[in-house]
């Protein structure tokens, strides 16, 4: 595939498209940086392979890293994502020393990618995914994402391709965010590429977040990590999302453009707070001399590690892609889940008069971090609350839980109650083992009773 680069027409070109969209500051910032490392005609490159990519129906749809942040990776149509809707800073990614991008693509397209890529110019792919090529050694990394291969399989299935979903459709923002009172699993969002995490569930309730850059900021924090959740959401509460520091990109933008940092003291400060380092003297005492705002400074000590703000915003857009085909094609993006137990309960249970009578607490209340789910309540709080006259002892029981680890549902029961009827009652009653999850019976000395 024969190109020829003429550097005056490509940005004069690049710069236009910036005019019509509102980023010609922006972009005039980017290509000088691209100019003096002497990358133009890399970004010529780029361009031109992701367009030969989406000419043969590939799917090179994210940015990973500081890259999400470009606009002129936008312009050219390598970012989804316009950088200036969601707050982004451009000033990390252009002091780079060295400027590489990485783009992502289902894993079954990234062969093809290669064949494209390797039809332009020369390559040589490491075992990280670092694509090397050209006559002055650029680099780029093929990545696969997983959320991009269910979002391939889904324009199949439905015809609709991702590039024609509207980015501002009320019902899926009030879909994504409808409340939920019932634990941590978000379930209008489960499967959408957000993770369900107590910390970042509590965070999302602490922010009344309703639109793609609040949750852009949300995914940018819970990429990295917080030290203690519990002050991370106290912190929320009371200084809300535009206080909070969510990846090392935006906090080197604000020190250089808000708080006239140079350069140089910037990016010593956001890489040792992105890699959770405790800040040296001359570090604080700048800071204070350039009258950081202290809620701003607190928040350094409870980092462990910052990832991108930039990274964030690219998730937050595949998380709406993937809730609009949810919201509108249901049937289609269940059928590529995991067939996970969210509707089914746990808990302990009694076997009277041929009745089942069970405290049942649905999976989707309890905390997905942990190995075993299982309720809290006792047989004997559980009898007292039947009102049954007698010992709990003189009735068969056992108790329901969830290998979370092994996605089985374990069955405790009484000797009694080892009947194949008995046992499907068991399970109908907590609504378990029908979407093909395992169900082990065990027999254990707790649950042996003593007879009438």
């Amino acid at each position: 595939m024969a190109f020829y680069f003429e550097q005056e027409r490509f940005v004069e070109d690049l710069l236009e498209k910036a005019k019509k969209q509102g980023l010609y500051e922006e972009a005039i910032f980017e290509i000088d940086a691209f100019r003096s490392k002497g990358q133009l005609e890399y970004l010529f490159i780029i361009g031109e392979f992701t367009k030969a990519m989406e000419r043969e129906g590939l799917l090179p749809l994210t940015l990973r890293r500081s890259g999400g942040a470009s606009v002129l990776a936008y312009l050219l149509g390598m970012n989804k994502v316009n950088p200036k809707e969601y707050g982004l800073s451009n000033r990390y990614f252009a002091k780079q020393e060295s400027i590489r991008f990485e783009i992502c693509l289902p894993s079954n397209q990234k062969k093809a990618a290669l064949d494209i890529l390797t039809s332009m110019t020369e390559i040589q792919e490491d075992a990280h995914g670092r694509v090397t090529f050209g006559r002055c050694g650029y680099q780029v990394s093929l990545l696969a994402h997983p959320a991009l291969g269910r979002i391939e399989e889904l324009e199949r299935m439905t015809g609709v391709r991702y590039k024609g979903i509207p980015l501002d459709e009320e019902g899926i923002l009030a879909y994504m965010f409808e409340p939920y009172d019932g634990g941590y699993w978000m379930p209008n969002l489960k499967g959408c590429y957000v993770s369900s995490l107590k910390g970042f569930y509590e965070a999302f309730k602490a922010v009344d977040c309703k639109k793609l850059p609040g949750l852009a900021r949300l995914h940018a924090l819970f990429n990295g990590a917080v030290k203690d959740e519990e002050w991370f959401s106290d912190s929320l509460r009371q200084n809300g999302l535009d206080m909070r520091i969510v990846g090392k990109d935006q906090l080197y933008g604000l020190l250089v453009e808000t708080y006239d940092f140079r350069e140089e003291d910037a990016w010593q400060i956001a890489e040792d707070v992105a890699s959770g380092k405790e800040l040296v003297e001359w570090e604080t005492l700048l800071l204070e001399s350039k009258e950081v705002p202290q809620p701003i400074i607190d928040q350094f000590g409870n980092i462990r590690y910052l990832h991108y703000h930039a990274y964030g915003a690219q998730s937050s857009y595949l998380s709406y892609l993937l809730a609009y085909y949810k919201f509108h094609f249901k049937d289609a993006f269940l059928s590529l889940l995991p067939k996970l137990p969210f509707t089914s309960c746990v808990g302990p249970f009694f076997y009277v008069d041929g009745q089942i009578k069970a405290h049942k607490e649905p999976l989707s209340r309890f905390d997905p971090n942990i190995r075993f789910l299982d309720s809290g309540m006792s047989h004997f709080e559980f009898f007292d609350s039947l009102g049954i006259d007698g010992d709990y002892g003189n009735y068969p029981r056992g108790r329901v839980l969830y290998d979370n680890l092994e996605h089985r549902f374990l069955i405790y029961i009484d000797k009694a109650l080892d009947k194949k009827s008995i046992k499907e009652r068991i399970k109908g009653e907590f609504e378990c083992g029908d979407e093909g999850v395992e169900v082990e019976f065990r027999r254990d000395s707790h649950y042996v009773h003593d007879g009438l």
